[in-house]
C-alpha cells in the first residue's frame, strides 16, 4: 500500500512536469497563448503496473501522449535537461535510436521508463481515448508503437473474465520464468507483456 500510493506520487509530480514542459515548448515556438494555455498532455501507465502484477521495486512504463506540435527532438533536447535539473531524478539515460523512443531514469526511488508518443491533435485531454482506431490518424510508425502499448494493456484487461485469477497467475509465471533465466526479450524469451498474452489466452 504504502509503495503503491508512493508511486502514484511520484507519477503526480511527473505529470505537472510534463504539463509545464509542453507549455514552454509552445512558447518557446512562438505559438499563440490559447494554444500553448491548451495544449495539454497527460501521462498513460501501461505494462506491469497497469496489470496491477509488478513489485515494489519494479519499473513503470509510462507513455507520455502529447500534441502535434511536440516532436521528438523537444522530448529528448527539452525534457531530459528539464529531468535533470528535477530534484530526486538520478540515473536518466535518454535512449533516442530506440524502435521506441524513451527516457530511463529514477525518480523518488521509483524505476520510469518514459516514451514518447504525439497524436495528431492540437490538444491532448487528461484521458484521450487511444483505443479509438482514429488516433493513429496523422501518426508516424514511431507513435504507433508507442501508442500501442497502452492499448495492449487495456484490450488485455478487457478480455479477461476473472481479474484476480489473471493477476496471481501472471505472478506465478513471472517468478516462474525469471527464476529459470528465460524472462526477457533481450535475450530472445518472452518479456512481460508476451507472458501477459499467453496467461490471459488461457484464463
Amino acid at each position: 500500500k504504502q509503495h503503491s500510493n508512493h508511486k502514484l506520487d511520484v507519477l503526480a509530480k511527473l505529470g505537472k512536469i510534463v504539463i509545464e514542459w509542453v507549455k514552454q515548448c509552445g512558447r518557446d515556438d512562438n505559438k499563440d497563448e490559447e494554444t500553448v494555455e491548451n495544449s495539454g498532455g497527460t501521462l498513460v501507465t501501461f505494462g506491469s503496473y497497469k496489470l496491477g502484477v509488478s513489485g515494489p521495486s519494479a519499473d513503470i512504463d509510462v507513455l507520455c501522449v502529447v500534441p502535434k506540435h511536440i516532436s521528438k527532438d523537444h522530448f529528448f533536447d527539452k525534457l531530459v535537461p528539464v529531468l535533470e535539473s528535477t530534484n530526486g531524478v538520478v540515473d536518466l539515460t535518454a535512449v533516442r535510436q530506440a524502435a521506441v523512443p524513451v527516457i530511463k531514469f529514477i525518480f523518488d526511488s521509483v524505476d520510469i521508463d518514459l516514451l514518447y508518443g504525439r497524436i495528431h491533435l492540437a490538444h491532448v485531454t487528461e484521458n484521450p481515448d487511444l483505443h479509438d482506431n482514429n488516433i493513429f490518424r496523422g501518426c508516424e510508425e514511431q507513435d504507433v508503437k508507442s501508442l500501442n502499448g497502452s492499448r495492449v494493456t487495456e484490450k488485455i484487461h478487457k478480455m479477461v473474465p476473472n481479474q484476480e485469477n489473471f493477476k496471481t497467475t501472471l505472478m506465478c509465471i513471472k517468478l516462474w520464468a525469471r527464476n529459470r533465466g528465460i524472462y526477457t526479450n533481450v535475450q530472445g524469451y518472452l518479456g512481460g507483456i508476451g507472458w501477459a498474452i499467453l496467461v490471459a489466452k488461457i484464463c
